[in-house]
């Protein structure tokens, strides 16, 4: 650990943030750590609409794969802090596009976590294996978290999303209408459900388009 440290600390380009959640975590300080996860996500969220996710894995990157190998070495017990902590660190890792360190976070996180925690970050998860292209799985986990909370809209949402990308097209569509019709959406909601449903349309018409041609 204090190797790694010395080499991001030595760029110039780490800030203390994220080098104090990964100090914290190897002193074992719970409290220090989560609400360093919470800062270090607000600052790459800062910085994610303007810098490329090349900049963001290099300046925040590493540090949430440094918290977990802590967390695996015994360094530290997140107790009351452990979605808030998962989730955050995982969220750090998605804006720094490195999709496989956010899943490794997030299947440690199922399986250290009380149940009752695990609900919003299994959806975290299912977006990630999502985006690596593990549809199935990512499927799996949103089925099962509609067997529990069938009336979600989170839920719901995500499982739209999840059905579009991997090319379900008639199945999103119908999630996505279900959703709309939800007396449960609120506006803001509703108004980037339907741009989904109208990208989502778009990319049907464009590849039934390819499809004719070819």
């Amino acid at each position: 650990m204090e190797a790694s440290m010395a080499h991001w600390t030595s760029t110039g380009v780490a800030p203390p943030v994220a080098v104090e959640a990964v100090a914290a975590s190897y002193r074992s300080d719970p409290d220090s750590a989560a609400d360093a996860a919470a800062r270090l996500k607000q600052l790459c969220a800062s910085r994610a609409a303007t810098d490329p996710p090349g900049v963001l894995a290099r300046e925040y990157g590493w540090a949430p794969t440094l918290v977990l190998e802590a967390i695996r070495a015994g360094g530290l017990s997140p107790g009351g802090h452990g979605r808030r902590l998962f989730g955050d660190l995982a969220v750090v890792s998605v804006m720094s596009g490195r999709w496989e360190d956010a899943d490794r976070i997030l299947q440690f996180a199922q399986g250290n976590l009380p149940e009752e925690d695990q609900d919003s970050l299994m959806l975290l998860r299912a977006q990630v294996l999502s985006e690596l292209g593990r549809h199935t799985e990512a499927r799996d986990l949103i089925l099962d978290a509609l067997s529990r909370k069938p009336d979600d809209v989170a839920t719901r949402w995500a499982h739209a999303r999840i059905l579009a990308a991997a090319g379900q097209w008639d199945e999103a569509r119908d999630a996505y209408r279900d959703l709309v019709a939800s007396a449960d959406v609120d506006g803001g909601a509703l108004r980037r459900i339907e741009q989904e449903i109208a990208e989502l349309v778009g990319e049907v018409d464009s590849r039934e388009s390819s499809s004719d041609e070819s």
